[in-house]
């Protein structure tokens, strides 16, 4: 699997150790705000309210600071979710380099850098083959755009989600809570039409994913109609499911309240004394 990721790494040009890393403890503590780093985007999202207490990250070792640049920011994010989410793939060029670069421990810490110099490389050499260099910025960013779809599919089934803060001793939202219930909440499917999964690639079925990670995405269908529906109506479970166009309308709305939250809410002011306190 090392030396397959390797090729991975070579094609997409992201280290699959750091994904690993990342998308594992996403996976473990979704949408814990302390927690998850998939939704720890201060300054330039805010997904839940609870974020302008500066929370800080267990993952990242590091406080995220709700600060005056970050409300500014936050106070558009409904305006600059979509463009963002065309340019995402550059932030994981980032992570990667900022991953393999840093003191973590990365196996074969040498070999994972030059395989991603590998991939700057080709790209740089089919980039410099085109003459107009007008059209060459016109294909960096419409390819990189096409990428944005990926990104567009995972945070629509997280963004507008219950998120939490992790107490001490639990990585659930509460004492009760368990692995099934914290997904079901935490996750939401995009639903469409068969002849539709390839354009969605299984990434719309998260739900599904989370709940089963090793499960190939030529079965979530299958499973998700097999098993996941009639286990939550047996016992009574919450099953969220939209539309594409449903769940893009519902992370924008969400993510345009809390926009509206952090406008009014310069830092320091009561709102957020009242949403630590309310946390206890």
């Amino acid at each position: 699997d090392y030396y397959a990721s390797l090729i991975v790494i070579a094609a997409f040009g992201v280290s699959g150790q750091w994904w690993k890393r990342n998308h594992n403890c996403h996976h473990i503590v979704t949408n814990s705000i302390n927690g998850d780093p998939d939704i720890q985007y201060l300054p330039v999202f805010m997904v839940d309210s609870k974020m302008m207490q500066s929370v800080y990250s267990f993952y990242h070792k590091t406080r995220f600071v709700y600060d005056k640049v970050g409300q500014k920011i936050v106070s558009y994010q409904h305006i600059t979710y979509l463009p963002i989410m065309a340019l995402a793939r550059h932030n994981l060029y980032l992570q990667s380099w900022l991953f393999v670069l840093s003191g973590k421990e990365v196996r074969n810490r040498w070999v994972e850098a030059s395989v991603l110099l590998c991939y700057a490389w080709w790209v740089a050499e089919l980039v410099m083959r085109i003459d107009d260099s007008g059209m060459a910025w016109y294909w960096w960013f419409l390819s990189h755009g096409v990428c944005g779809v990926l990104h567009l599919q995972i945070t629509l089934s997280h963004f507008s989600m219950e998120a939490f803060l992790s107490k001490e001793g639990t990585i659930h939202r509460s004492e009760d809570d368990d692995f099934v219930r914290h997904q079901l909440a935490t996750s939401l499917d995009v639903d469409c039409y068969p002849w539709m999964d390839w354009f969605h690639g299984g990434l719309q079925f998260q739900v599904v994913h989370h709940l089963w990670p090793r499960l190939p995405r030529h079965n979530t269908r299958h499973i998700r109609d097999k098993y996941l529906i009639p286990l939550c109506e047996k016992h009574g479970l919450t099953y969220h499911r939209l539309s594409f166009y449903d769940s893009i309308v519902k992370t924008l709305s969400h993510m345009k309240e809390q926009a509206n939250v952090a406008a009014n809410s310069p830092p320091g002011s009561s709102m957020i004394m009242q949403s630590m306190n309310l946390e206890g």
